[in-house]
């Protein structure tokens, strides 16, 4: 009896450890959770699938981290809260859980007003991109990781604000710019945090400002028009000088070929003429002809190559043509 009260009391014993300290957990993608050991931090599961935790030396470590969300206004009339017309009503809320997301997620500041360094006010929404890099240092390096990093980015719109005037805020220069500042933050990166890119919400811009903002937009506008006329202007002419060079060097590249196939051609004339002079004057040695008839030969062949060309002049000579039978013997 001693022994089944025992087994009982066992396995009461047992549920009631696995009840409060689960042995087994299923991450999904994009999570990670802290395991600590007798209060210590052991170790980062970041792997999806089932993990297990031993009990009562391991445990889960959970975070509460609260931040600001916007309230719907008609739920909020409901309750008996007043509501600003035109303004956004906040309220706290909270994170509570040992699964850190560690996928890429959206932090939205609230509506917020900041002062410019011409003593502007203007209002401003940001929402900010970032990734939970590093969970150790998001869990252990800040007690609320929402609410200092909302501090921070304000902290730095403010410093960045009060350098400006409320004239050269616009949109694509402001995001460039928050993102060149938020990025390589050092505090983000104390605490484990990448940030991915800065969105432009909304903006609202005192009536003094919104005519500044426009005239910078409008001169500007005038000239990049202006600017991209002459780019136009001038890659035309880039290209009617590339053409005309390419034209002259092929009017050259055709000069030079013609130039060396006439050379060629008078080569090959020339060495016809010297192998037919060298014939005829070895056929007239072999004959045995007086050199008189031999030169003769020779002056008549001159005389028909010179009166081939258009601009020949024919002598006239008695002896080339008493001399003419006796060369074509």
């Amino acid at each position: 009896m001693a022994t089944v009260a025992v087994s009982i009391l066992s396995a009461v014993v047992v549920c009631v450890v696995f009840y409060l300290w689960p042995p087994l957990i299923i991450l999904a993608q994009g999570e990670a959770v802290v395991i600590e050991r007798l209060g210590r931090r052991h170790r980062v599961l970041t792997r999806k699938g089932p993990h297990v935790v031993w009990p009562l030396i391991e445990r889960r470590h959970y975070v509460k981290w609260s931040y600001l969300e916007e309230v719907d206004v008609h739920d909020d009339e409901e309750d008996g809260d007043e509501v600003n017309d035109g303004v956004p009503a906040y309220r706290k809320a909270h994170f509570k859980d040992c699964r850190i997301p560690t996928r890429e997620q959206c932090y939205e500041m609230p509506m917020a007003e900041y002062v410019t360094k011409d003593q502007s006010r203007l209002q401003l929404r940001v929402t900010v991109q970032y990734k939970i890099s590093d969970v150790e240092k998001a869990v252990y390096e800040t007690a609320n990781l929402y609410e200092e990093m909302q501090s921070e980015l304000e902290q730095l719109l403010e410093t960045l604000f009060g350098g400006v005037e409320s004239s050269q805020v616009e949109i694509e220069w402001l995001r460039q710019r928050l993102l060149g500042l938020f990025k390589p933050h050092k505090k983000f990166v104390d605490w484990g945090l990448a940030i991915r890119g800065v969105r432009i919400k909304k903006i609202v811009w005192p009536d003094d400002a919104v005519n500044g903002v426009r005239a910078v937009l409008e001169s500007k506008k005038v000239a990049l028009a202006t600017r991209s006329r002459r780019e136009v202007e001038v890659e035309n002419d880039i290209l009617v000088e590339r053409r005309e060079r390419d034209l002259e060097l092929e009017r050259l590249a055709h000069q030079s070929k013609v130039q060396d196939l006439k050379q060629e051609l008078e080569r090959k004339h020339a060495a016809h003429t010297n192998a037919l002079d060298r014939e005829r004057y070895k056929v007239a040695a072999e004959s045995g002809l007086p050199s008189e008839y031999h030169t003769a030969e020779l002056y008549a062949a001159a005389w028909r190559r010179v009166s081939s060309s258009p601009t020949a002049v024919l002598f006239p000579s008695d002896q080339f043509h008493a001399l003419e039978p006796h060369v074509h013997k």
